[in-house]
């Protein structure tokens, strides 16, 4: 963070690239991987790892996978969630975006067609794919 003297912070410092808010009083989010359709972040306080965000395949939501024995208050809590809100709005942005492009996916994992790895490979898995249509 840009300290601009010891009272203030430049609040630039707050948000990533996006325009999503990584900055918090006592954590931050810091964008580790990202694979096109979703993201992974680690979060920090004080430069120590106290957990991470990521997709979480059965629930088909971001998720805070917390470390072991790391303890959170309400104000904290309300970071995490509020982090964790603005991923799935941007998700959901993305998605809506790619739902009007007309590209087949599976509805079991939400992969396309083609990358779709989950239990579903043979006939059963063809009954659960369909045809993103336009909203137009």
């Amino acid at each position: 963070m840009t300290e601009i003297n010891e009272n203030f912070y430049c609040t630039a410092d707050l948000y990533d690239k996006s325009g999503m808010k990584t900055e918090y009083k006592y954590l931050t989010f810091v964008e580790i991987e990202s694979t096109g359709k979703t993201k992974r972040y680690t979060a920090l306080s004080d430069d120590t790892v106290v957990g991470n965000v990521q997709w979480y395949v059965p629930w088909r939501k971001y998720c805070y996978n917390s470390l072991n024995g790391v303890i959170y208050d309400a104000s904290c809590l309300a970071d995490v969630q509020d982090f964790l809100n603005q991923l799935m709005q941007e998700h959901k942005s993305k998605k809506e975006a790619q739902d009007d492009t007309g590209e087949s996916y599976c509805t079991k994992c939400n992969k396309d067609i083609g990358t779709c790895e989950c239990e579903f490979k043979n006939d059963a898995h063809a009954n659960r794919c369909t045809r993103r249509r336009s909203t137009q």
